[in-house]
């Protein structure tokens, strides 16, 4: 048998292979990614997951590298999550340097290490890390840079760092990491990408978990992201009702709109869209009119607004229903306050957030009593799927199903 024979037929070997034990390793994107998969809000991709994350880890943890270790010998594969090449970078202030590889007690960015001597030094720490990694743990280990993808694109995105429409950053090269995922995904639309992370720190979206979870599964950055993105819009379509009664437009001032188109950038959004269910950022003028060009009787208005804000009173969210159903009394219109909801939910997580509960509980509820929206938070244990870990009230995939499954 030709080496080329052999060498497909233990590619389909692999492929075919039945993953059953991963151990998923790096940052704060690892933490979230087990918060998602324990608070429900996405599933769990593999029968055995084992999650070991930290916020602010380097790729040289010695913690993470020892874990890693000890676990592999019981796992089919090991997924190191790449963040930041400047975690850890207090580092470079240790005299002398330390001579060890691996080492612990350093996390995060500190500001007081933002130079181009330590990001130097840093860069050659991570890739001689990165090689030990792989050099340890051989085909057993899949390394993703995600910052190098993300960080790539959000800068593309604000205008950095381009000389004449070209991309190249100024400390870090990303092209030559030798990233699958950088170079083949780097031709793919710039708001697909961004669909792939929630915020301005680049922790990964219900999408992005997936396409992390697609590629332990051998597929290639491009295939991974075709099939995450036909997931997802299978996922929201299937909270809709099987025929829609009439057209119904989700519109607001709420990270929840922001956050959903989003997310569901391109064919999710396109899909509902053909059944009739309408989800857009827009100003009241914008919203009369396409009301009238989508012959919309039915509108979302989903707000930030609530009882947290002095705009936040009956009479602000009496304007707000006033204006979407001006001229057009045949309008259903509700207000979702996503926010004074959010807020609560997210409060009760951790001590260090609760500046974001209600500073009276009780005219909270009576508020909500009247929003009609009340047994959200009186069922918070359900609702905390709803809401990402952070404290920017973003919604998870189970946040939009949740919505639209309420009024679509």
């Amino acid at each position: 048998m030709s080496e080329v024979l052999c060498a497909v037929n233990r590619l389909e070997q692999a492929e075919g292979a039945e993953i059953e034990t991963v151990v998923v390793l790096g940052p704060s994107h690892v933490v979230r990614w087990e918060h998602a998969v324990k608070c429900g809000a996405i599933p769990a991709p593999f029968p055995n997951t084992v999650f070991v994350g930290g916020g602010g880890l380097p790729v040289w943890s010695a913690q993470l590298f020892a874990k890693a270790k000890t676990l592999s010998a019981s796992a089919d594969k090991l997924l190191l999550i790449v963040a930041d090449f400047r975690f850890g970078n207090s580092v470079f202030g240790v005299s002398p340097l330390p001579d060890s590889l691996f080492i612990d007690g350093h996390r995060n960015v500190s500001r007081d290490y933002l130079n181009g001597s330590a990001d130097e030094f840093l860069l050659a720490k991570c890739i001689a890390a990165l090689d030990m990694w792989r050099k340890t743990f051989g085909e057993k280990l899949i390394v993703i840079h995600w910052t190098g993808l993300t960080r790539r694109n959000e800068d593309i995105l604000r205008g950095k760092h381009l000389e004449n429409g070209v991309y190249r950053h100024p400390k870090w090269n990303f092209d030559e990491l030798g990233s699958e995922d950088i170079s083949s995904l780097a031709k793919a639309p710039l708001d697909v990408i961004r669909a792939l992370y929630v915020d301005d720190n680049l922790h990964p979206s219900a999408l992005g978990f997936r396409y992390l979870q697609q590629r332990i599964n051998l597929k290639r950055p491009v295939d991974a992201l075709r099939d995450s993105i036909h997931w997802i819009k299978d996922e929201v379509a299937s909270s809709l009702a099987v025929e829609i009664p009439e057209p119904i437009l989700f519109t607001g001032d709420s990270t929840w709109v922001k956050s959903t188109v989003r997310l569901l950038h391109g064919k999710p959004l396109e899909s509902l869209a053909q059944r009739g269910v309408y989800i857009k950022p827009m100003t009241f003028d914008e919203i009369s009119a396409f009301k009238r060009e989508h012959r919309i009787r039915r509108v979302v208005f989903v707000t930030d607004h609530g009882e947290h804000k002095e705009s936040g009173s009956a009479s602000r969210l009496s304007l707000i229903t006033k204006r979407l159903v001006e001229n057009d009394e045949q309008t259903k219109a509700c207000i979702f306050p996503w926010a004074a909801i959010a807020r609560e939910i997210v409060s009760r997580r951790h001590p260090d957030l609760l500046h974001l509960a209600a500073p009276n509980p009780a005219e909270l509820s009576s508020w909500l009593q009247l929003m009609h929206v009340e047994q959200c938070v009186e069922k918070a244990a359900d609702f905390n799927k709803n809401v990402d870990l952070g404290e920017e009230l973003i919604p998870t995939l189970e946040g939009i199903r949740f919505l639209l499954s309420r009024y679509g």
